[in-house]
């Protein structure tokens, strides 16, 4: 892997040089936008509406609105000459035990490993998180954004954990429609154990799969190959129940079925157009062949068919960007820009992930 950060992990006098990695890769299929009547990818424009004219990324400055129509710009310098200790190193405020922060805080996850000249002090810093059983609460300046992280043994490496400040997290009491405190009644809570116990088991990953992905690539190979593609069977309807008891009961038994093997889960599958090589082809339906030589006429390759590598792709890899995520191949227009149609656009809104 290649490291997006390099600096130092600092605790009183001690200075551990350290290498950040991503630990994360994105596997979603991203989609592009294409103009319907001619499958031509759509461009998007940097368009300054004052002199109307196209604007180049190198004549783009930042600025953080004060006021309505109102500007401070920012320069590179102005971010490089923060007074921050933060900037390029992972300062060590005190440890914690690692069950007693909440993981609603957690916002984004990097590998540490040893930087130059720094393996010694790497495997003590590890050696002793691990034999005190805490891991270190840190600032570490990222992206911009001087952030709280937690430091912890992750197997050979270290793990750091970005996290949230407090007024960045809602209260939970904020939540409509929460119930009052009240009584349960015994039978329940004792089925409810039941289930719980019958279900319960060591935490692997690897049994867990995205079947939205894969069911999505399943059908972009199809349609890619021209072939037909297949529709799921309708899934059975859930059994209704008049009370909580019964239906308690009856996940009881269906846990029961599937420990006796009587009730199987599905097997994997693997991902669809993943690594599988070239793609054939599309063969859409044409004129009907010659009845007298038996040739078809030529046709016109549409544009914007599947590329010949698939839909699968390599995995991202997250080289280059401290945040982990892969640039946008089709980023999102600012406001003002315009479509390639000239036309004005919305920005593209991103969830946090």
């Amino acid at each position: 892997m290649r490291s997006l950060w390099k600096g130092a992990v600092t605790f009183g006098l001690v200075h551990v040089p350290v290498r950040l990695y991503a630990a994360t890769e994105d596997h979603d299929v991203h989609f592009r936008q294409l103009h319907g009547a001619c499958h031509t990818p759509i461009q998007y424009r940097r368009h300054c509406p004052h002199c109307d004219a196209e604007v180049g990324r190198e004549d783009i400055v930042r600025a953080v609105e004060v006021a309505p129509d109102e500007f401070v710009e920012v320069t590179p310098g102005d971010l490089d000459d923060l007074p921050l200790p933060t900037l390029h190193a992972i300062e060590i405020l005190e440890f914690v035990p690692l069950q007693d922060v909440d993981p609603i805080f957690f916002e984004r996850g990097y590998y540490v490993g040893p930087g130059d000249g720094g393996m010694r002090a790497f495997a003590l810093l590890r050696a002793v998180l691990a034999e005190a059983g805490r891991a270190a609460l840190t600032k570490v300046a990222l992206r911009a954004k001087e952030s709280l992280a937690l430091l912890r043994v992750a197997g050979p490496a270290l793990a750091l954990e970005t996290m949230y400040y407090p007024d960045e997290v809602r209260p939970v009491d904020d939540v409509e429609g929460l119930p009052p405190p009240m009584a349960v009644d015994g039978r329940e809570m004792a089925i409810a154990q039941e289930l719980v116990d019958r279900l319960s088991g060591p935490f692997v990953p690897e049994r867990y799969h995205d079947n939205y992905r894969l069911a999505l690539r399943d059908v972009l190979d199809r349609k890619a190959a021209g072939r037909a593609v297949l529709r799921p069977a309708a899934a059975p309807e859930a059994q209704g129940f008049d009370d909580l008891l019964a239906a308690l009961q009856a996940s009881v038994r269906a846990a029961e079925a599937r420990a006796a093997g009587e009730v199987g889960a599905p097997a994997a599958r693997e991902p669809l157009g993943y690594n599988r090589g070239p793609v054939p082809a599309p063969q859409p339906a044409g004129p009907a062949a010659d009845p007298q030589t038996g040739r078809q006429p030529a046709r016109t390759p549409r544009r914007g068919a599947a590329s010949q590598r698939g839909f699968g792709g390599a995995p991202a890899d997250s080289r280059g960007d401290p945040s982990g995520q892969h640039p946008d191949p089709d980023p999102a227009p600012e406001p003002g820009a315009t479509t390639r149609s000239g036309g004005p656009t919305a920005p593209k809104r991103r969830g946090r992930r």
